[in-house]
């Protein structure tokens, strides 16, 4: 957001601070590779903004509210099924699209909110929402503005690859004990039985099992029925 008005930022480390400019509540991937984590007190990396010119912004929660509702309003224009889920993520439901081409699709909604807001985004399209985060998950890491995973070949490879402890759902102290049981990766807990899940994890975990299986289970209402496209 800051960036979108001032130019000058880009490709530069910088970080936004609390309302009381205590400590780091963004930070821009630059900022992040010179190690200042999230919620980092000021004076932690006070030594670090001299010496890598990292630029420190009060936060203007205003203007993020702002853009927030201008980016969603974007992607209403692409579907009208938009859940908001945060002021920076929201899941479109595309089942009912005659969507031929996911990656074209994708990049045209990419392209419009840069065209019209300036904010780059990233895009995950998967059959449920847990595999739409891991999707987004992906394309970050591959620094793309978007990754589709509709074949079971993509999910697989997926799955294989992101750790336990990046899977939607999985808090910082389920995943060790989960690792203890001998499940490391998503794949692995994939193939697990969803009842064994209700045992370990609970309702949550069986969902979540089944979130991964492709089956939505995050809907509000069922949808064992019916598989649908998420972003």
């Amino acid at each position: 957001c800051e960036r979108a008005f001032n130019p000058s930022l880009n490709h530069k480390p910088v970080t936004v601070l609390s309302s009381n400019d205590g400590c780091a509540i963004a930070r821009s991937n630059e900022a992040k590779a010179l190690g200042i984590p999230m919620g980092a007190p000021l004076h932690t990396f006070a030594h670090l903004i001299k010496t890598h010119g990292i630029k420190t912004l009060s936060c203007n929660f205003e203007l993020y509210g702002d853009l927030s509702n201008r980016m969603m309003h974007i992607m209403q224009q692409f579907t009208p099924d938009v859940e908001i889920y945060s002021i920076d993520e929201a899941f479109l439901d595309l089942a009912r699209l005659p969507i031929k081409n996911y990656s074209s699709f994708a990049q045209s909604i990419y392209d419009t909110i840069l065209k019209y807001i300036g904010i780059p985004i990233t895009i995950g399209i998967a059959c449920t929402k847990t595999l739409a985060k891991m999707a987004n998950r992906a394309a970050k890491t591959r620094q793309t503005p978007h990754f589709i995973m509709t074949t079971q070949e993509d999910i697989q490879h997926t799955l294989q690859l992101t750790d336990l402890a990046h899977i939607w759902g999985i808090g910082r102290a389920l995943a060790p004990k989960l690792k203890k049981l001998g499940l490391y990766t998503a794949y692995d807990l994939a193939t697990k039985d969803p009842t064994w899940a209700r045992k370990v994890m609970g309702l949550s975990g069986e969902r979540l099992i089944r979130e991964l299986q492709g089956i939505p289970c995050y809907e509000g209402r069922e949808e064992t029925d019916r598989k649908s496209i998420q972003i």
